[in-house]
């Protein structure tokens, strides 16, 4: 035993070799934990598009909260279901509970420790032959701060996990073609089935693969045989899908798995097949390979994309490089020349990534090369490298922070942890607004009292009969209009505002004696109650309380002045305002009210830095057609603090 173990000796051999890739390693592992979410987060800003192909479609965080509460529910996300991943992660966010993370970090943690592997499964083959360790540290840093790479680095998503399948399956054929074992082979087969059932394009690493395990053919044609065997057997994770289903698992994307249409949903990654088709003339195939090179340089930058293309000539040139440097290449051609459209290859992200670690490698395996004609070359290689990473950190890191930083999933939370009941029932869209209500629901249980409804865009999975009151936020009512709920209600529906983003719909308005203290008052409406909050993060809450007097004739406007004068006499007086053609988001126009209904109107306001609010006028009213403004009933509500 004591034989297996590196001696003193050996220690201080390696580690001058292994000081510099870790001390870099650690840089990008403290980088990417700064950023890393501790709460949900929804934001979701597409991805820039160079191409101007995809018309703002490139979502970055749609499914990262399904995966945060299928990795805690034992769960099935949405195609191809995921299900190696999800069992693992399952598995390691209970691992993690002696240490009592909060659940996102927990989920996030494993995306992170998965790209850390990815990471130095892709610099292995070529480690033991870079001798100061600068080429590793040069390839760790060239992909580590491109938007993809980082991102989902630091956010539970299928592709961290992708990365270390697709790395750990070539590394293991260049093991394998270097040193041929057949149990080197079988494994080869399970991983990379293992791979391609995770993610289906990463087949196209096959002809990679090949080549490195290429000195292996002479195992004999049984043992290849035995490899593909396995490759086929290791789809049998699959069965976790119906299983978890089986069993209960409150979090089932889609047709359920115990069903062969649902099953074969997941399996076949049916909900993408129409973008499997490649394109075909001269012109489209000329753009595609241009728009995929302009996506790597976007998440690379272009000097990134430069030295990594040119780390191929670079190794080709040398001997010891060569094979290796063929085989990157082949792993590059599995992206740049994928058969596939342009919309599977580009809005999946699985190769985009994988592309990137390609280049780094082969840059790195180009810096060896160097190193070997001239000892100092691959140190102004690493300092290159670092000026790249450098400038893609500055100029990615905004942009990282605004989706791993972003608290409206945590506000989403918060209002419905405030709603009135003891069992409120909440409706959403399946999507990232959803993913908070249901972390909440069975993850964390804080919202554990709530009937959780996904109402899909027709509500149809809108119980039957509709409930008397649904809590939605005020974003679906932009995807469901008002006409559709009083469909689906057989009556016109009630609107209301509850807290600053949730509106209460009702099947019958809430009507109540005519309050007879109100703040003020016009012919047809009063204001009976309002408040103003300044809150710390630089923001006012004001709610507002009005009763229709009769049913009003009138479609009346709501303004809400801020200032830190007096009085306004001029536009110079007023700070912000947050006017509304209707109350209730602009949903509920007062010609829609009942005599003595109650209707709660909320807003909230972004403040400048530079003025403090001292006032809050607010009001309505109308606008003639010749743009006359006439104000029909003012108040003003003192502001208070948090």
């Amino acid at each position: 035993m004591l034989r297996c173990l590196p001696t003193f000796a050996t220690l201080r051999q390696r580690f001058p070799r292994l000081a510099l890739p870790l001390a870099v390693l650690l840089v990008v592992a403290a980088v990417w934990l700064t950023t890393m979410p501790t709460q949900i987060a929804i934001a979701n800003d597409p991805l820039p598009d160079p191409t101007g192909e995809f018309s703002g479609i490139l979502q970055l965080m749609d499914d990262s909260g399904e995966f945060v509460i299928a990795w805690h529910t034992w769960g099935v996300t949405h195609a191809p279901g995921y299900p190696l991943l999800s069992l693992m992660a399952n598995v390691g966010v209970r691992l993690l509970d002696p240490f009592k993370l909060y659940p996102i970090v927990a989920a996030n943690l494993l995306s992170f420790l998965f790209a850390v592997g990815a990471f130095v499964l892709m610099s292995w083959p070529f480690a033991r032959l870079d001798r100061s360790g600068t080429a590793v540290a040069a390839a760790f840093l060239l992909p580590a701060f491109g938007i993809l790479v980082w991102l989902y680095a630091v956010v539970a998503e299928a592709y961290a996990f992708g990365l270390l399948l697709a790395f750990g399956s070539l590394s293991l054929a260049w093991s394998l073609g270097q040193a041929p074992t057949r149990r080197k082979l079988l494994l080869l087969g399970l991983l990379f089935g293992l791979a391609v059932g995770h993610h289906r394009t990463l087949l196209f690493l096959a002809p990679a693969l090949l080549l490195a395990a290429w000195p292996a053919r002479n195992l004999g044609w049984r043992n290849w045989i035995e490899a593909g065997f396995l490759s086929a057997v290791s789809l049998l994770i699959y069965l976790y899908l119906p299983v978890v289903a089986w069993a209960g698992s409150p979090w089932v994307y889609g047709r359920s798995p115990t069903t062969w249409a649902g099953f074969t949903d997941a399996f076949l990654a049916r909900e993408y097949s129409a973008r499997l088709a490649p394109p075909t003339s001269l012109p489209e195939i000329v753009a595609a390979l241009n728009g995929r090179l302009r996506f790597l340089a976007q998440e690379m930058s272009s000097w990134g994309l430069g030295v990594g293309l040119l780390g191929f000539p670079l190794g080709l040139l040398h001997r010891k490089t060569r094979r290796l440097t063929l085989v990157l290449l082949l792993a590059f051609a599995g992206y740049w020349l994928a058969p596939v459209s342009q919309g599977l290859l580009i809005r999946s992200y699985m190769m985009i990534l994988v592309a990137s670690l390609t280049l780094a490698a082969a840059w790195g395996v180009g810096l060896v090369a160097m190193g070997q004609r001239q000892q100092w070359l691959p140190a102004l290689g690493l300092l290159l490298t670092i000026g790249i990473a450098a400038n893609n950190l500055a100029t990615h890191r905004d942009y990282v922070l605004f989706h791993t930083k972003d608290e409206m999933g945590q506000a989403i939370l918060e209002d419905a942890a405030r709603l009135p009941g003891e069992s409120p029932v909440v409706g959403e869209v399946w999507g990232p607004r959803f993913f908070p209500l249901a972390y909440g629901k069975l993850v964390t249980g804080e919202l554990a009292h709530m009937q959780l409804v996904d109402l899909r865009a027709d509500l149809s999975g809108l119980p039957t009969p509709p409930p008397a009151e649904i809590f939605v936020n005020q974003s679906v009512l932009y995807a469901v209009p008002v006409s559709v709920w009083q469909e689906a209600f057989g009556t016109a529906v009630a609107i209301s505002s509850q807290g600053n983003e949730l509106i209460a719909i009702r099947s019958a308005p809430e009507v109540v004696p005519i309050a007879t203290q109100p703040l003020v008052a016009s012919e047809e409406i009063q204001l009976v109650a309002g408040t103003a909050v300044l809150n710390p993060n630089q923001t006012l809450s004001v709610q507002l309380t009005w009763q229709a007097l009769q049913i009003p004739t009138t479609g009346y406007s709501i303004f809400v002045h801020v200032t830190d004068q007096p009085r306004i006499t001029g536009s110079d007086d007023l700070i912000v305002q947050g006017d509304r053609t209707h109350p209730v988001h602009g949903f509920y126009p007062t010609t829609h009210w009942k005599p003595g209904e109650l209707v709660q109107d909320n807003y909230l306001i972004s403040l400048p830095e530079e003025r403090t609010p001292q006032k809050v006028f607010v009001g309505l009213y109308t606008v003639a057609a010749d743009g006359t403004f006439t104000n029909h009933l003012v108040h003003e509500l003192p502001t208070s603090s948090d």
